[in-house]
Parts: C-alpha cells; sequence; structure tokens
C-alpha cells in the first residue's frame, strides 16, 4: 500500500487570531497522508478567508472550498503575525456559509475527520 492508498480526508475548522492554526493548516496541506477536503473559518471575516485562500493556492490547493461562519464580522481577526510573515494578504470571499460547506464536505466524505482549532 502506498501513502496515496491510505490517504485520510480532512475537514478543517480554524480561526486566526494567533499562528497555532495558521501552522496547522500549513501542515495539513503539506503532509503526504492528508487529502484535505474543506476549510472553514470562525468567524470568517474576508481577511482570514484571504488568508486560507492564500495558502491553499500557494500549496496548489485552490480548488478546496473555504466557508465561513460570519463573512461581514467587521473586527479584525487575523493576526499581526500573518501579516508580518506574508506582508499581504488579499480580502477574499467564502464558498459559502461555514456550515453548508462543512455539511456538503461530510455528504462527500462521510468518514473524513474533523480537525478543529476555533470554536465551532
Amino acid at each position: 500500500m502506498t501513502v496515496a492508498d491510505s490517504k485520510i480526508d480532512v475537514l478543517f475548522d480554524m480561526e486566526t487570531s494567533d499562528p497555532d492554526d495558521f501552522l496547522a493548516l500549513c501542515f495539513l496541506t503539506s503532509h503526504p497522508a492528508v487529502h484535505l477536503r474543506a476549510v472553514t473559518t470562525t468567524p470568517g471575516t474576508l481577511d482570514q478567508v484571504g488568508l486560507v485562500r492564500l495558502v491553499l493556492e500557494r500549496t496548489g490547493l485552490s480548488k478546496i472550498p473555504v466557508g465561513s461562519r460570519s463573512p461581514d464580522h467587521v473586527k479584525k481577526c487575523v493576526s499581526n503575525f500573518h501579516y508580518r510573515l506574508l506582508r499581504h494578504i488579499p480580502p477574499a470571499k467564502p464558498d459559502g456559509l461555514a456550515c453548508e460547506i462543512m455539511a456538503q464536505a461530510i455528504n462527500a466524505h462521510p468518514n473524513a475527520t474533523l480537525v478543529t482549532g476555533g470554536p465551532l
């Protein structure tokens, strides 16, 4: 059996007030035994979605759906760590509400593992 045969499907819910979930996202996008299926953000500001999309694009996974719990949330939710590391993070719109994206991913991948770093 190869690593590709034994990949696990992962759904990741995250926040971005500090670096830990960002580092977990980097790990999940690059681990050879992980097949990342969806990412949701809490609360899910356009800057948070932009951060997730930037990581997904840089790792060749731009087709993974990204959801937001509250895309109209106005409070700053991306830490200065992220801006110092990445310089410019373009805001981006989510593919849908986090609950919808997660439900679609669960229906498509019922044996997926949910990894959460943020409050669900």
